[in-house]
């Protein structure tokens, strides 16, 4: 029995994916790097819901992750770890603001 995934890409693309029961993670990775024209390498593929970033080895068997029906977003990387920016200056207090140099305090 061939397992059928609704892939929803970039662009508000969709693909429907039939993949055999035996198929691998890495399998579902490449029909997805095919069908949104990605490179492999920097496929994400988000499963459940709401939808998780799956960290599965490319050897998994699919059929332990998804059952034929389901849904997965497919994303492309953007090659560093998701991480919120933040900046410890943002944060910091003010500084006290500069003295007025003297021959402006004297002219007033």
């Amino acid at each position: 029995m061939a397992l059928r995934l609704r892939l929803r890409g970039p662009a508000g693309k969709q693909h429907t994916a039939s993949l055999a029961a035996t198929a691998s993670f890495g399998e579902l990775r490449r029909e997805a790097a095919t069908a949104f024209s990605l490179v492999e390498s920097e496929v994400e593929v988000l499963l459940g819901f709401p939808p998780a970033l799956c960290t599965a080895a490319p050897e998994d068997s699919l059929s332990g992750l998804v059952k034929s029906g389901d849904t997965a977003t497919v994303r492309q990387a953007t090659g560093g770890p998701a991480t919120q920016a933040s900046s410890s200056e943002a944060f910091a207090p003010a500084a006290p603001p500069a003295p007025a140099p003297a021959a402006a305090v004297a002219a007033a």
